[in-house]
């Protein structure tokens, strides 16, 4: 059965982080871009660490784009799911 678990946590993390590019789309930057994604990718798969991960986003991005983000992050979830 842990099998079945370890497959379906694995697709939760990769349906998060589809989410998250698309969220974390509108940043030009590379860098910053990678950063939203895998930040947004621990906060939707890991309950716990979300408070880390949000924590660290606040030392890489500007109040205007953590706001741009959660937008984004608000929006998506309401028409997505």
């Amino acid at each position: 059965m842990g099998g079945l678990e370890s497959d379906e946590s694995a697709e939760l993390e990769q349906l998060a982080e589809l989410k998250a590019r698309v969220i974390c789309y509108p940043f030009k930057d590379e860098s910053k871009r990678s950063k939203c994604v895998e930040f947004l990718t621990k906060m939707m798969t890991y309950g716990e660490a979300a408070r880390d991960a949000s924590e660290e986003m606040k030392k890489s991005f500007s109040n205007e784009e953590i706001g741009l983000i959660l937008k984004r992050l608000k929006f998506h979830i309401t028409k997505f799911g």
